[in-house]
């Protein structure tokens, strides 16, 4: 079966950053299942898995824009330092895991359940600067992948059992 958007899809992978320097990989926890055209993986993998089959590889380098986005300034948040008292714990540069809690009149939704990780890039005495942006984003990188395997998503099966059923 050759990948098409909604497929199902099993990949192992490998990220490098702008320097080449290893960012992450799927041999750290295991390979990563996603539909193709979920958003979940970076614009630019998503668009060259399409016809490829089981076994497969692909050896990108994608522009910020279709790896993991360019900067957001809107992501880059000031955070008044009384809100903030772990700061001194910290150093500029250093990334932080936040579990954020919720606010009166805030509904459960509106909560991210997982922590967030944010990276310092600045520390003052009245605030921290924090960055929520991807690490990588802005950044050409290299991506290495492999079709493990491959399902046919709803959208297929249901077109394949229309299909079926006029026979």
């Amino acid at each position: 079966m050759k990948v098409e958007e909604g497929a199902l899809v099993r990949l192992e992978y490998q990220v490098f950053d702008a320097t080449g320097e290893l960012f992450e990989s799927s041999e750290e926890g295991g390979p990563v299942e996603t539909i193709v055209g979920s958003g979940e993986l970076p614009l630019g993998i998503d668009n060259a898995l399409a016809g490829l089959e089981v076994g497969a590889k692909l050896d990108l380098t994608l522009a910020g824009e279709d790896a993991f986005g360019e900067i957001d300034p809107d992501r880059i948040e000031t955070v008044p330092r009384a809100e903030f008292p772990e700061a001194d714990n910290f150093t500029v540069g250093e990334s932080v895991e936040l579990q954020f809690e919720g606010e009166e009149g805030e509904s459960e939704e509106e909560i991210p359940e997982d922590p967030i990780t944010a990276l310092i890039i600045d520390i003052n005495p009245e605030a921290v600067i924090l960055d929520f942006n991807h690490p990588l984003a802005g950044q050409s990188v290299r991506m290495c992948v492999t079709v493990l395997a491959c399902e046919a998503g709803e959208a297929s099966t249901e077109t394949q059992s229309s299909v079926d059923s006029n026979d």
